[in-house]
């Protein structure tokens, strides 16, 4: 099963990891223990490499830092990531709506349906 998208919330002590399609969800949290905040950003990005579009979302300067960190590591990356939202603590459920409804939005204009695609 191929879970094309990601959706990370982070702060200073947790990232919380979703893949998910629209179907099916699988959610991680990836708590920041004594190593360095390079290798918690390298643990977290190996996380997210084969999530086609990825929302990274939390609370502070974290997401930015995250984002930002994968940029300099791996521009290919980072031009998957489609935003940089604030965002408060959610639940799994809360977070994985936001992140649904954020991407339903994004995918739309590029979004054929059936019948359009046979008129062509």
């Amino acid at each position: 099963m191929s879970l094309d998208h990601a959706v990370v919330w982070l702060d200073d002590a947790h990232a919380q990891i979703i893949h998910f399609d629209w179907r099916h969800a699988d959610s991680r949290v990836l708590p920041r223990g004594t190593e360095s905040l390079d290798a918690w950003y390298e643990a977290l990005a190996a996380m997210v490499t084969d999530a086609e579009e990825i929302l990274v979302a939390g609370t502070g300067a974290s997401p930015r830092q995250f984002t930002g960190w994968v940029q300099q590591v791996s521009p290919a990356q980072r031009a998957r990531i489609f935003e940089v939202q604030s965002l408060g603590r959610l639940s799994d459920r809360d977070l994985l709506a936001h992140a649904r409804r954020y991407f339903q939005r994004v995918d739309r204009p590029h979004h054929i349906e059936p019948d359009d695609a046979l008129a062509a």
